[in-house]
């Protein structure tokens, strides 16, 4: 199984803000793991690569009809960008990351509009869980810069349109940039990946490099940062209670402390796993609730006839918008109001 580069633009988000993680996951002994999200992205691409090469074949083999469907609407997306004949796309193409780094990657598409002088670089982004944005994007930006230097060796480019597709939330987000803007993004590239480097790199946590980051859950930086949040950080002796202000600091800190918490429980059911000693902890198996067999349906219309069926329900909303239309069902819906929460000003 081959992963990512140490400063791939994929992990950029990482090593950009914290140097001292690419240290850190050098120093990791556990092997980095694959998840079925990520083999389902790295089919859906495969899928998109098929589609842009053999554009007048409607199905594929090996993929189902819901990849079909929303692969299909990233594909056409892209298409919609080759909008002259001197447009010229490539798709799953190696580019250079940059001139300080050494490793080349591959950019999912891009389409080269000569007679425009833009160059869009697009990102298929195939899970469904958050919503992934195109403004400040390094991932994305890195792409492009590499795109350039593959594709663009004579300068002729002036624009830059990074795009990025999550077609099961319908969500398509660009940005524009000059190309010296993104020159300019490319020094700051050069610099973050340098301090890479340095053997005393910091590691500055945070909920952006922290999310993925192999090492978090052994991270002593991060262990720190969460016992400050939650109970190093507030001196004032006058209350034995925490202020508003000390519970806001607090409560602005939720996602990361407790990603970091997650992290550690599956580290160490990692290390539990590979029958490795872990104080004051032991294997356990989470409840589960009992579940009929693959004989059970037999077995209960033979003994209760058609009393061994439940009415079904009625079909989900989702499926009841796609065949009688969004307005309609609106008609037929409510909406209860949400539990009150706070949420984090902007």
């Amino acid at each position: 199984m081959s992963f990512h580069s140490k400063l791939g633009p994929s992990s950029s988000s990482r090593w950009m803000n914290c140097p001292g993680s690419v240290r850190l996951i050098n120093q990791i002994t556990i092997e980095e793991k694959s998840s079925p999200y990520a083999e389902e992205g790295t089919k859906a691409h495969s899928l998109s690569e098929l589609m842009c090469i053999n554009q007048d074949q409607e199905e594929f083999e090996g993929f189902d009809e819901e990849m079909h469907t929303e692969v299909r609407k990233y594909v056409d997306y892209v298409m919609s960008h080759m909008t002259n004949r001197n447009c010229v796309l490539y798709s799953e193409v190696k580019v250079p990351l940059t001139h300080s780094l050494k490793e080349t990657g591959t950019s999912d598409n891009v389409v080269m509009d000569w007679d425009n002088k833009t160059i869009h670089v697009f990102d298929l982004k195939y899970g469904k869980g958050v919503k992934v944005w195109a403004t400040n994007n390094s991932q994305g930006r890195i792409y492009a810069i590499g795109s350039l230097l593959e594709f663009d060796v004579h300068n002729e480019m002036e624009d830059v349109v990074i795009h990025i597709g999550q077609p099961r939330l319908n969500h398509f987000h660009t940005e524009e940039l000059t190309t010296k803007e993104l020159n300019k993004y490319a020094r700051k590239v050069k610099k973050a990946a340098k301090a890479t480097k340095n053997p005393n790199a910091p590691v500055i946590p945070g909920s952006l490099q922290c999310r993925w980051c192999n090492a978090a859950p052994e991270c002593k930086e991060l262990r720190d940062f969460t016992n400050k949040t939650v109970g190093e950080e507030f001196d004032d002796l006058d209350s034995e209670l925490l202020t508003v202000e000390e519970l806001s600091e607090v409560l602005s800190h939720k996602e990361l402390i407790i990603s970091f918490l997650n992290k550690v429980e599956e580290r160490i059911t990692d290390l539990l796993k590979a029958d490795e000693d872990v104080p004051g902890f032991e294997i356990g198996y989470s409840k589960t609730n009992r579940k009929w067999n693959e004989n059970a349906e037999k077995f209960l219309v033979k003994k209760l006839g058609k009393d061994a069926f439940q009415k079904a329900p009625l079909i989900t909303l989702g499926k009841a918008e796609k065949l009688l239309g969004k307005e309609t069902i609106n008609q037929h819906t409510i909406k209860p109001e949400g539990k009150i929460i706070p949420i984090k000003m902007k």
